[in-house]
């Protein structure tokens, strides 16, 4: 299965510090380092198109495929909530589950990221741990997909 969509910058974030960037700069170490500061079990970050732009360690390629295409339905849901409610796009979304929780917050408005928590975590932690990575990890992610255009449409 292809990470890879034409017009989106779909592809896993594979930089790191022996690829020339400084250390800490590439998406998935931004990750890593915030799965290992939570203590979340693993964590992702994942398109508006539902394919994912990097995984934590824990997860294989295939697994942060699966589950970027489960939380993009989540967050799109929750977005449509927000909406219809008078409320705007979803901020922050949480999944309260038996095992555990998941929390989801934008990046920008064509990425996410995701934590999958287990039962003793600190939502409040994490929380607040997410609003610091999406500060940070804007500057990586980009959105190449050109903006609709409605010229012509009468």
């Amino acid at each position: 299965m292809s990470t890879h969509t034409a017009g989106t910058d779909a592809r896993p974030d594979t930089s790191s510090a022996a690829e020339g960037g400084r250390p800490g700069t590439g998406l998935s170490q931004l990750l890593q380092e915030l799965v290992e500061r939570t203590g979340a079990e693993q964590g992702v970050v994942l398109g508006r198109d539902g394919l994912y732009r990097a995984r934590s360690a824990a997860l294989d390629q295939v697994a942060a495929e699966r589950s970027a295409a489960a939380l993009h339905s989540i967050w799109s849901m929750a977005d449509r909530a927000g909406h219809y409610a008078g409320r705007g796009e979803a901020e922050t979304i949480t999944v309260r589950c038996a095992g555990g929780l998941l929390a989801l917050a934008p990046i920008t408005p064509e990425a996410a990221v995701a934590l999958v928590l287990g039962p003793n975590a600190s939502l409040a932690n994490a929380g607040y741990a997410l609003i610091g990575f999406t500060e940070e990890a804007a500057a990586h992610v980009t959105n190449t997909r050109p903006a609709p255009s409605l010229a012509g449409v009468a």
